[in-house]
């Protein structure tokens, strides 16, 4: 039975702190052949005033969204036809390819995929961020895989849109 222990300075809300304690589970059962209702997490929250680095107290800096968040407000600013909201979700130089690996741009998404609209999302940490696929409602085989980096998306491949 794997326990995990993280201190963390108060401040955060409950959802952050649950997205924390689960994605600690996931480390753990990415290496560990352990159940996972085995895995124990436990988050110990100092105040900010019990809490130094360098001798300077600290307050908690804001929370990432999770890959889902950054990919749905990207769709939802597409499908509003708000290229400005939707460019603030993508980090410099993200790379775009579409069915049959050609290259294109993100912020024209909703001009070569039949639609945005979006069953389900699976999200998986990576040593380098999280990816994100989405599944679209219609056409099987619909999907486009989101690699999401410090709250940016910086990689999109899709399989399934017009070519």
């Amino acid at each position: 039975m794997p326990v995990v222990q993280m201190t963390v300075i108060e401040g955060y809300d409950d959802a952050t702190k649950s997205r924390l304690l689960k994605g600690m589970t996931h480390v753990v059962l990415s290496v560990m052949a352990a159940k996972p209702d085995g895995v124990v997490t436990m988050l110990n929250e100092v105040k900010p005033s019990a809490y130094a680095r360098g001798g300077v107290s600290r307050v908690p800096g804001p929370p990432l969204p999770s890959g889902v968040e950054v990919v749905r407000g990207f769709a939802q600013a597409l499908l509003a036809a708000d290229s400005a909201r939707a460019a603030g979700y993508l980090g410099e130089g993200c790379a775009c390819t579409g069915a049959g690996g050609a290259e294109r741009n993100p912020l024209r998404m909703r001009e070569w995929l039949a639609d945005l609209d979006y069953a389900d999302f699976d999200e998986a940490l990576t040593e380098d961020g999280t990816v994100v696929y989405a599944r679209r409602k219609r056409g099987a085989g619909s999907v486009e895989r989101f690699h999401v980096r410090q709250g940016r998306i910086v990689d999109i491949q899709s399989w399934g849109g017009a070519a």
